[in-house]
């Protein structure tokens, strides 16, 4: 028996757990000056009679700088350019990578379809894992360091892609049915650790990249906490949100792994119903852990409203969750302190 402990504790030694691994990882890119530095600016603001925080960071406000992200290594111009593609020719759940020189051979009408790819370079600095869908499959991701980041430990979690007929594919940042519910949670479940939360932003909602990803960060997410206190746990159930409870209403579920089959059947059911009402609707998706718990916090949002008075960049998931970002720092200076009303900008829906 004291041979089976001591084997299983060497075994534990040499393979640390995803946590673990990226925590390492972490640490290796910032000693490689791979995580963009400067000032980070953080307060207390009222929206709409709730509690958010406001966030300035240089990091973000850089990371638009060519030239800053050659001198960090972020950008190799040695390396071929490649570009995510939204073609005609493949199922909408899909993005298509391409190289430069196809690139350049497309129409001007579709070369306004690809725009530059942020993770298919990235397969050096990773940790890779396998998660798991309503059938117990898995499906390959990367997940790698942000490096401009907007919350301690951020941390970007990316569908592998993969050759098919010629082309490099991978699932796209949008709605992929109940698989999509399941990823988030056999992700939280690797992280296994509380103070993670993480965040997945549908088309128009603030999503950076078109292949499928989700944004893992050890902050606190005030939307939860100021749901657990309007709506006090009952056990395992799906909560229609009011905007007394958060400002941005949707649906949370409150689940353990005895009924994480029911609960998430009816909460994809429900987002569904939400996406089939309009070609704008779009989505928030939070999720977060405590012990055997976890909840999922669908926000409905629409691809035509993503911006707020007074911040020019856009309004994401993690702005959802409480911690509004502003990458502009006379932005970050001038916003009230207090809101009482969330005056959304009006942005040209896409198709």
């Amino acid at each position: 028996m004291l041979i089976m402990l001591s084997k299983l504790i060497a075994l534990t030694d040499e393979f640390p757990g995803l946590l673990a691994r990226l925590e390492n990882l972490l640490q290796e890119q910032a000693d490689n000056g791979f995580i963009l530095q400067g000032k980070f600016s953080k307060r207390e603001i009222s929206l709409a009679g709730h509690h958010f925080y406001l966030i300035y960071s240089d990091a973000r406000h850089l990371r638009k700088d060519i030239h800053i992200l050659q001198e960090h290594g972020i950008i190799d111009s040695s390396k071929p350019r490649y570009y995510e593609y939204a073609s005609p020719k493949i199922k909408s759940r899909y993005i298509e990578l391409i190289d430069e020189n196809t690139y350049q051979a497309l129409p001007p009408a579709r070369q306004v379809l690809a725009h530059n790819a942020c993770f298919f370079n990235q397969t050096e600095h990773v940790e890779k894992t396998e998660l798991f869908n309503y059938k117990g499959l898995p499906e390959q991701f990367n997940i790698g360091v942000n490096f401009a980041p907007f919350g301690r430990n951020h941390l970007v979690a990316w569908n592998t892609p993969w050759a098919s007929g010629g082309r490099h594919l991978a699932l796209r940042q949008v709605y992929q049915g109940i698989n999509h519910f399941y990823w988030a949670d056999s992700l939280s479940e690797q992280i296994g650790n509380a103070e993670y939360h993480l965040l997945f932003n549908a088309g128009g909602t603030g999503n950076s990249s078109d292949i499928f990803h989700f944004q893992i960060l050890q902050e606190r997410f005030p939307a939860f906490e100021n749901l657990a206190e309007y709506y006090p746990y009952r056990g395992s159930e799906i909560i229609p949100t009011s905007e007394r409870a958060w400002p941005f209403t949707g649906f949370l579920a409150r689940y353990t792994a005895k009924s994480k089959k029911y609960l998430l059947d009816d909460f994809n059911k429900q987002a569904k119903q939400w996406l089939a009402q309009n070609s704008a609707n779009t989505f928030n998706l939070l999720i977060q852990q405590q012990d055997n718990l976890r909840e999922m916090f669908f926000i409905k949002r629409r691809q035509d409203l993503g911006h707020i008075h007074g911040i020019s960049n856009y309004f994401g998931g993690y702005e959802v969750a409480g911690n509004i970002v502003v990458e502009n720092q006379n932005e970050y200076k001038y916003f009230p302190d207090r809101i009482r009303h969330i005056e959304w900008i009006a942005d040209s829906c896409p198709n």
